[in-house]
This record gives C-alpha cells, sequence and structure tokens, in this order.
C-alpha cells in the first residue's frame, strides 16, 4: 500500500520550539457512488467546454488565468506568480498562539479534520513533547494555516500519539439559532409523557460504535447498480410517511410496546414537581379557598396573638 500523500507540508511552532509536520485528511470519500452526465440519447459523455465568452472560441486550461472583478466586464489579473510572493507566515508555519479548553469550542464551528504528524525523525521528540502538554493541560492550540489559497483558524487537539486538527468557521459564517427557536413554546410538561419518553430512549442506548454507522443511501445506489448491471429491474422499497400525533400519550405507550418494555409510572418526586406551587390558580382557575375545619384554628391563634399583647 502506498503511503498517504500529504494535503499539507510544514512547520508546527509553539513559541520558540518547532519542528517539521506533515498534515493528512482526516476523511475520504473516494468509496462513494459518483455518476457522469450523459447525453440521453446516445449514452455518451458530456463534457464541459471552457469558452471565451467575448469571442465565443474554445479556449485550453493552459490560457486560464486568476482574475479580480474590478467593474463591468474589467478585471485584474493575478498570476500564480503573484500568490507566490506573498510571504504570509500561515502558508508554511503552523504557530500556536493561544489555547482554550477542547470542552469550550462549539461543535457547530468545526468544519473539516486533518491529522498532523512529525515530518523525519527530528521532528519526534519536539512533536511528542507539545503532544503531551497538550492532553495534561487538557487544551486544544489555535492557529492558522493557508489551506487552497485561503488561510484558515485551526484547533489542534490530542489524537492518539498524533495530533488532530480542525479548520474552525469563523463566527460570522454560524448562524444564531434563536433565529430558528423562537416559536418553541416555553412551559411545564406533562411528567407521565416526559417519562414515557425517557423509557424509549433508554431502552435504545448504549455506547458509541462508528462502525455500526452505514450510509443507507449508497448502499441503495450500490444496490441499484449491481442490479441494472445484471439486467434485473432494481427493488423498489418505499417507506411510509410518518402521521401526525394525535395521541401523544397513546403514541409514546404504543412505542414502548414496539420495543417490549414494561411502562413504568413517573417518579414520585416528578409528580411532586409537576404540581402548582399552594395557593397559585391553575391553567386559570382560582386558588383553592381553606377548608372549614382550617377556620377554627386560624381563630384561636388569633385569639392566643390577643392575649399575649395584652
Amino acid at each position: 500500500m502506498a503511503a498517504p500523500r500529504p494535503a499539507w507540508k510544514g512547520y508546527l511552532k509553539l513559541s520558540l520550539v518547532s519542528c517539521p509536520v506533515r498534515m493528512f485528511n482526516a476523511v475520504t470519500g473516494t468509496d462513494k457512488i459518483a455518476f457522469n452526465q450523459l447525453n440521453g440519447r446516445t449514452n455518451n459523455r458530456v463534457r464541459t467546454k471552457l469558452v471565451d465568452a467575448g469571442t465565443g472560441q474554445d479556449v485550453d486550461r493552459a490560457d486560464i488565468v486568476k482574475g479580480f472583478r474590478i467593474e463591468e466586464e474589467r478585471y485584474l489579473v493575478i498570476e500564480d506568480e503573484d500568490l507566490e510572493k506573498l510571504q504570509v507566515e500561515s502558508s508554511k508555519t503552523i504557530e500556536l498562539t493561544r489555547f482554550v479548553p477542547c470542552a469550550d469550542i462549539d461543535p457547530l464551528f468545526y468544519d473539516r479534520p486533518y491529522y498532523l504528524a512529525p515530518d523525519g525523525p527530528v521532528a519526534q521528540e519536539p512533536f511528542r513533547v507539545i503532544v503531551e502538554a497538550l492532553r495534561r493541560q487538557d487544551r486544544m492550540g489555535l492557529g492558522r494555516v493557508v489551506l487552497a489559497n485561503r488561510e484558515r483558524l485551526v484547533g489542534l487537539r490530542p489524537r492518539e500519539n498524533g495530533l488532530l486538527v480542525s479548520t474552525l468557521r469563523s463566527a460570522d459564517e454560524v448562524q444564531d439559532a434563536s433565529a430558528y427557536f423562537d416559536g418553541i413554546e416555553e412551559g411545564r410538561l406533562d411528567e407521565d409523557l416526559v417519562a414515557l419518553a425517557e423509557q424509549i430512549i433508554g431502552s435504545k442506548s448504549g455506547p458509541w460504535k462508528p462502525e455500526e454507522i452505514v450510509d443507507r443511501y449508497q448502499e441503495a445506489l450500490k444496490d441499484l447498480v449491481k442490479a441494472k448491471m445484471a439486467g434485473q429491474e432494481p427493488v423498489r422499497s418505499r417507506s411510509a410517511e410518518p402521521s401526525n400525533v394525535i395521541d401523544l400519550m397513546a403514541a409514546l405507550k404504543k412505542s414502548l410496546e414496539a420495543e417490549g418494555i414494561t411502562t413504568k409510572p413517573a417518579a414520585k418526586g416528578r409528580a411532586r414537581q409537576a404540581k402548582p406551587e399552594q395557593g397559585r390558580p391553575v391553567q386559570g382557575k382560582p386558588a383553592p379557598k381553606p377548608s372549614a375545619k382550617a377556620a377554627p384554628a386560624a381563630k384561636a391563634k388569633t385569639a392566643t396573638r390577643g392575649r399575649r399583647a395584652s
């Protein structure tokens, strides 16, 4: 098996300590089913042509250059040599400039993962020292690196013997959740309903096993391709559309029955929490009046206070 090709090579720097490193893609999509575009009449593959918008003539890829639009139909040409002259330190070095607790990074900000490993025997010791220091501090190191002509903020944290590098989204790329969650109602819930939902969750709980996660759509695509190649009609499976829940209690109980779980009553402590505080109205009803039995006791206390005052 050929050695994996690094996506980036450079240096990892912590203050005055640096070491050569190589960065590799941590995820891949090479085993996914991909389709080519064909002419539906001839089944010949369709190719994209590069055409000059002004002359209408074909353009060779070797003649393509980058252009920055100044105004309508006016562009500033940027050559590859111009980009290579840019002296940006992060194009060759990831300098760790800040360290934060790993738990402080919201998962929304994580983008693409990479593996970072030492490049050569000389890099082994400084690399391992940085990894071990991050592990003992339970910290993520923040730095910057240029990938695909774009400087990205990255977070580095220990992963086995090496480092996991995650490109991080900027704040303006992450949407504020409040705009989407404002319409969700607040208030008390029926504790019996919550208890039933918890039982369903508990019955399906278990350890995280990524090897069990299968892309079912990709598997269906593979079966489709195999069936077509064998001259067979692909099997069509239809999944029923879920219906709107009218009786939530009945739906939860039916779900438990389907899982073979015996329904348990809600915990007493939760039932007490579900009751409203004494003296407060419930759903618009007036607060309950004191019973007739309690009235004489109240008078007796008043009389006692009167005697003490005299």
